[in-house]
């Protein structure tokens, strides 16, 4: 993506799927295990918590979404181009997705971390792509705009 972000926005996922990772942790280093086998769990924790962060921008080149926080594990850029039309929407992440996260197949694709409203946004060559964000008018608004000015 280019500079000038248009919009940017970070969000990490409910801190209960925290909590429950935590807690299976937990159990998988009780005893009787050995160092290097309650490594295993920990690093697998640390690899899954980075994955539960999600972070929008929008710039001149487009709007990008990826799912990482201190290195990104999942990279979808939209060309402007490419999108025809934009609306901020509220969803039923669980009945219409399969819950949250990276979902969907094909055409119909979701990228969300948390809470039940995003911006759903329909590809000119078909399929949409459903972008979850604690802002959604403003994320809708900030891609009209560069998409009037490009």
């Amino acid at each position: 993506m280019g500079s000038g972000k248009a919009f940017e926005e970070g969000q990490s996922f409910a801190p209960f799927v925290y909590f429950i990772m935590l807690i299976g942790v937990a159990a998988m280093c009780l005893p009787p295990h050995h160092w290097p086998i309650i490594l295993l769990p920990i690093g697998a924790m640390l690899l899954t918590t980075n994955l539960l962060y999600e972070r929008t921008e929008v710039s001149g080149d487009g709007v990008r979404v990826q799912f990482g926080f201190v290195f990104p594990l999942y990279v979808r850029s939209i060309r402007l181009d490419d999108i025809d039309t934009v609306v901020a929407v509220t969803y039923r992440p669980i009945a219409e997705y399969g819950g949250w996260g990276i979902r969907g197949m094909g055409g119909r694709v979701a990228l969300n971390a948390r809470g039940d409203r995003g911006v759903l946004l329909t590809l000119r060559r078909g399929g949409t792509v459903l972008v979850g964000s604690q802002r959604p008018e403003e994320l809708a608004t900030a891609i009209n705009e560069v998409r009037a000015v490009s």
